[in-house]
């Protein structure tokens, strides 16, 4: 029985094959591996170097003429990262349950603060300067400089609440992926860039994180905002 190496390529189409010999052309295949054959009196024992590879990617039988043919395969799985859907972040959101009831609270608090400012202004020019009156502008001063300091307090407190859950939700998430990033095979690493893996974790888990976060707060706001004009606008 004769090892033999059999290659399937088609760099020309096979009806030149008829006419013209491109026999030289196979040879210089630059991708097959190297492989050693050890005969014994009672197996042959077959060595490739061929990295990123499995057992299961090879095809080793005899043909009907006796010949040993090696077969190279390889069954690309292509392989991506867990999307983390709304049921599977939910529990990443356990630890920071009080952050984002208060980071909602705050927004909608501020949606209030920023419907109400306009407000004052609008009695400033209509009584001020309208009519000419200086009748109670001291409370109105008072009054006014008090919900600019609340719009102030409220925005300080929301948005530190909002990077508090950001920055534990992420570091969560990369804690998870990282630790199955580590249960992988040696084969996934050869097959994928660890560069582009880790960066693709960074970035999503970072995406993640400011969803629940800084998207969540500025719908909020902007739903509580639209709402409040709304009704501010049917009441007058």
């Amino acid at each position: 029985m004769m090892p033999m190496r059999r290659y399937h390529q088609s760099w020309l189409p096979a009806m030149f094959d008829d006419f013209f010999d491109n026999e030289w052309m196979k040879k210089t295949n630059a991708t097959a591996p190297a492989i050693n054959v050890i005969e014994t009196d009672t197996e042959y024992k077959v060595e490739v170097a061929a990295p990123g590879m499995n057992k299961e990617d090879f095809n080793i039988h005899v043909d009907e003429n006796g010949n040993l043919v090696i077969a190279m395969e390889k069954k690309t799985e292509t392989k991506h990262l867990k999307f983390f859907g709304i049921g599977r972040i939910l529990p990443f959101l356990k630890n920071v349950r009080g952050q984002i009831l208060m980071m909602v609270s705050l927004a909608i608090v501020s949606s209030l603060v920023d419907i109400t400012i306009p407000q004052f202004q609008r009695y400033a020019l209509d009584t001020f300067v309208g009519r000419g009156s200086m009748a109670n502008i001291l409370p109105f001063v008072i009054a006014y400089i008090a919900m600019i300091l609340l719009a102030a307090v409220v925005n300080y407190i929301s948005c530190a609440q909002a990077t508090i859950v950001e920055m534990k939700v992420n570091r969560e998430l990369r804690q998870v992926g990282f630790r199955h990033l580590q249960t992988l095979s040696f084969s996934y690493f050869n097959q994928n860039s660890v560069g582009y893996i880790h960066a693709r974790l960074m970035s999503d888990t970072g995406r993640i994180g400011g969803l629940v976060s800084w998207w969540l707060i500025d719908c909020t706001w902007r739903v509580s905002y639209l709402v409040g004009v709304i009704f501010s606008m049917l009441r007058t």
